[in-house]
């Protein structure tokens, strides 16, 4: 089960973001592990956290993890036209994440 943070507060995935979730993974081939849900001023944005089935690139993802920085894939869901994948910053807070960039 995946679960996502809001605020640093961590949650089950509803019906909703699972649906998205599961037609990420089955799209992309990648396997979703957390998300981060995130009000801004162009929408509400859930990055998807990931890990894909290509080995070579895992050294390359722990790095970026332990500088607070993560491959995403980022859903808005308010103008799902300006949903893509790019790299965010997080960082913990409260038992959860917050996206910082």
């Amino acid at each position: 089960m995946v679960s996502y943070s809001l605020r640093g507060g961590n949650y089950w995935l509803d019906n909703s973001f699972k649906q998205l979730v599961a037609e990420f993974e089955e799209k992309h081939d990648y396997l979703v592990y957390y998300a981060i849900l995130s009000h801004t001023d162009i929408g509400r944005m859930l990055s998807l956290f990931y890990v894909s089935n290509r080995e070579e690139e895992w050294s390359g993802d722990w790095k970026e993890l332990n500088e607070g920085f993560q491959m995403s894939y980022v859903f808005n869901l308010d103008i799902p036209e300006y949903s893509e994948f790019g790299l965010i910053g997080f960082k913990p807070i409260f038992g959860g994440l917050i996206r910082t960039a």
